[in-house]
């Protein structure tokens, strides 16, 4: 089998593994802010140390719960970020590419929008169910239209909309 594909494979099931270590309890958590106390800002390329290196599960943790609560992350030039909450302290956690990629945390000083003990706990935001029932309304809104005119209009149709509130926000 291929090298690099051999490596790839390695280092998901080692990420899987850290992910799963990550979500157990609020033992790496707790790492962390200890870690960030002493150290400040860090990255996963500085240290070999197992919980340096598992920034980077640590940063696809906060992404997957993000995606499945319609949160977003804070773009920079050549990376993004998620701001998390725990305790009484924010962090930034993120990547940022260039010749390579590396992970990274800091305490932040920005209001987080995320909260470290939802997502170990897997508790959803306010506003996902919210928001679920609205995307289920537009799902039906749109099957029901598309029995009676061709995709093509329905999205130009739409884009005409979000070009409207674009235009509109934009005053």
């Amino acid at each position: 089998m291929n090298t690099i594909l051999e490596r790839y494979i390695e280092e998901e099931k080692i990420n899987k593994k850290r992910k799963e270590r990550i979500l157990e309890s609020e033992e790496y958590i707790n790492w962390l802010e200890a870690y960030t106390q002493k150290k400040g800002k860090f990255t996963n390329d500085e240290s070999n140390e197992e919980n340096v290196q598992s920034l980077e599960a640590l940063y696809l943790v906060i992404e997957e719960y993000a995606e499945e609560n319609y949160i977003f992350p804070s773009k920079t030039p050549f990376g993004c970020y998620y701001t998390v909450k725990y305790k009484d302290t924010s962090y930034n956690i993120g990547y940022m590419t260039g010749q390579g990629i590396f992970f990274y945390c800091e305490k932040a000083e920005e209001e987080s929008k995320l909260d470290f003990k939802n997502i170990l706990e897997g508790k959803k935001e306010l506003k996902t169910e919210l928001l679920n029932l609205k995307l289920n309304k537009l799902n039906i809104l749109l099957s029901e239209l598309s029995l009676n005119l061709p995709e093509e209009y329905l999205k130009r149709e739409v884009s005409k909309v979000y070009q409207k509130r674009k235009n509109s926000k934009g005053r």
